[in-house]
């Protein structure tokens, strides 16, 4: 539903571009061979988001040639970096050096799936490279500006690859905590196999496109999108070009890895902040900031519940009526006077009196009583004159309701507060009754008002 949108695009366009440059950066900055790809990782994350926020087909299909070609290539590494460290006892690219006279098949796998991290002809990677380049040569000075942004990802991602596949196994040899050794065939079948697919599956352009791009993209787009997937190379093409100029600013990323982390570790060390400090403290201030609303929400004082919760409904139900109609909705003060000269309080029986004088005294009594449970009771006995005016009224249906209400409140929950011992340990004081009278007039006038 957001697809296509100016503002949706961009997010992913920008957002997806920094993720590629940050992982390449990262990647210099490691030097634990499972470490520096997972950065690398993060890295092809943000390329796919870049490529899907461009919108076009042709992004489209660079998308999902690029998914597959990563798939291949980066499982293959994570495998190789596991039969490294199985073979030396350590994954630190800085102490691993010519492995691969003694570890000739796990260099075979490295060189298989790096070849097509590259984006070299004749790997699946390079289709995948050559598709996001195709779609940005319009000239736009945004799609000039992200197509400087893809070959400067795909150089980084360039250069570690290189740096994967050249730095632990050739050069001297150095001593590593391990005899260096060959790892178990079960360890070396998925990267052969899958450095192997990279290769079958650029060599096969045709079938790729009709197979692959093709049904994923119809899926994405919602319909039929041309792959331009070929194995001639037009030595007129930009495209070609731009992948030359990856391939040589990736050799020059792979010639100043060391310095590049140097420096980027230096920076690390002088800033103080990074990706992983700043989720970190805000993790940890998330921790804290919850357990300081859980402090205050929960407390386990029942008496401040309540009061929440009638406060919060009291402004519930007038907030509407001040909204809409202002005060519009009050009974005017014309209507009051009228309404009390038609009552004749001479017309009241000594028992009518008697009753609503009972009424009178329970209310009272529950507001000021110095304990809860006298409260109850009082509330009980407030309750019940209630209902008497009702009978004596010529309601009786809700008198019988009323007084049912009535005793059944009062026994439950005199029978809850004597169980609690509350007459003794928990006196009300007088901001209590106070606090508690001032919310129950705007809660009942709500009510009523409803």
């Amino acid at each position: 539903m957001l697809g296509g949108t100016q503002v949706w695009t961009t997010i992913l366009v920008v957002f997806g571009g920094l993720t590629l440059i940050w992982g390449g950066l990262g990647a210099l900055r490691q030097t634990d061979l499972k470490q520096i790809l997972a950065q690398t990782t993060i890295a092809s994350l943000g390329l796919l988001v870049l490529l899907i926020g461009l919108n076009s087909e042709a992004a489209i299909a660079a998308m999902i040639v690029y998914f597959v070609a990563h798939a291949f290539y980066k499982a293959g590494l994570f495998m190789v970096a596991g039969a490294v460290d199985h073979g030396t006892g350590t994954r630190d690219i800085t102490v691993l050096r010519g492995l691969a006279d003694k570890m000739p098949v796990t260099f075979i796998a490295a060189a298989l799936a790096a070849l097509s991290m590259i984006g070299l002809p004749l790997t699946i990677g390079y289709f995948a490279k050559e598709e996001m380049y195709l779609g940005l040569l319009s000239g736009d000075p945004t799609q000039i500006a992200t197509l400087i942004v893809l070959v400067v990802g795909n150089a980084l991602l360039a250069g570690v690859a290189i740096l994967i596949m050249i730095r632990p196994f050739l050069g001297e040899a150095v001593p590593t905590p391990r005899e260096p050794h060959e790892a178990p065939i079960a360890m070396l079948v998925g990267p052969l196999l899958l450095g192997g697919l990279a290769i079958v599956a650029g060599l096969s352009p045709e079938w790729l496109g009709h197979n692959v791009i093709g049904p994923a993209a119809l899926a994405v787009v919602g319909r039929p999108v041309e792959a331009h997937l070929t194995l001639a190379l037009d030595f007129t093409s930009l495209v070609l070009w731009l992948s030359v100029l990856t391939w040589l600013f990736g050799i020059a990323v792979y010639r100043q890895a060391d310095g590049a982390r140097t420096v980027l570790r230096r920076i690390d060390h002088a800033v103080r902040w990074n990706a992983d400090t700043v989720f970190d403290a805000a993790m940890f201030g998330l921790i804290r900031f919850s357990g300081a609303v859980t402090r205050f929400l929960h407390h386990g004082r029942l008496e401040l519940y309540l009061v929440v919760v009638f406060a919060a409904l009291a402004l519930a139900l007038f907030g509407p009526l001040l909204a809409w109609s202002g005060f519009g909705w009050m009974v005017p003060a014309s209507d009051l006077g009228s309404w009390w000269s038609r009552f004749n309080v001479t017309s009241l029986t000594f028992y009518e009196w008697g009753v609503v004088l009972l009424a009178v005294i329970g209310l009272v009594v529950v507001v000021i009583s110095p304990t809860r449970l006298t409260a109850i009771l009082s509330l009980g006995v407030q309750g019940t004159a209630l209902a008497l005016i009702f009978l004596l009224f010529g309601a009786p249906d809700l008198a019988f309701t009323q007084f049912m209400v009535e005793v059944l409140s009062v026994a439950v929950l005199a029978f809850v507060m004597a169980r609690l011992n509350l007459d003794r340990h928990d006196a009300r004081p007088l901001e209590d009754w106070l606090r508690d009278g001032a919310l129950a007039l705007p809660a009942a006038s709500a009510f009523r008002c409803c």
